[in-house]
């Protein structure tokens, strides 16, 4: 058994003519993905576009973005939107690549996959999964580059980014 907005929304993402469907596949270039991942439009009923969000504070703050998002969307689809509403209530399933668990994928302090842990099989005490973090830990210190002010290994994308890490950006604020 599955929730009726759910269900709502897959029959109307089926619907490839409507358009609806048009904006919500044009919704994640208004209003951006992590907007996205708070808010779905899911009616379109006499040129009003009903949104549901995540909660109530998503539907006040996005209620004050109402006019640039309109703008937008009369730009991509014509006078079609007139008015734009937002109601916190369960949201569908998610149609961004990534999930609301990993909103960044390309977040500069993400760890290359060659130096993410493996994990242990079966740790038979505290003591062995104590050992295996520690070398992991030394393992991938020597396959990071040191930040050039506290010279700790460093994600590349932070001194990329940043010219160091994430520490010493912050202290630097």
């Amino acid at each position: 058994m599955q929730a009726l907005p759910q269900l709502l929304h897959r029959w109307q993402a089926s619907q490839p003519n409507t358009t609806l469907a048009q904006i919500q596949a044009l919704w994640v270039t208004v209003v951006g993905s992590t907007v996205a991942l708070q808010a779905h439009p899911y009616r379109l009923e006499r040129g009003t576009l009903w949104v549901a969000t995540a909660n109530s504070v998503w539907a006040q703050t996005l209620s004050f973005s109402r006019l640039p998002i309109l703008t937008k969307l009369k730009d991509q689809l014509g006078p079609v939107v007139q008015e734009v509403r937002f109601a916190a209530m369960p949201l569908p399933p998610s149609p961004l690549p990534f999930s609301p668990e990993d909103p960044w994928p390309n977040h500069p302090s993400r760890l290359p996959p060659q130096v993410v842990p493996k994990p242990l099989d079966s740790p038979s005490n505290a003591v062995d999964s104590f050992r295996h973090w520690a070398n992991f830990l030394q393992t991938r210190g020597r396959s990071l580059p040191p930040c050039p002010t506290c010279k700790i290994p460093t994600p590349p994308g932070e001194l990329q980014r940043w010219g160091c890490c994430g520490v010493c950006l912050a202290k630097g604020l």
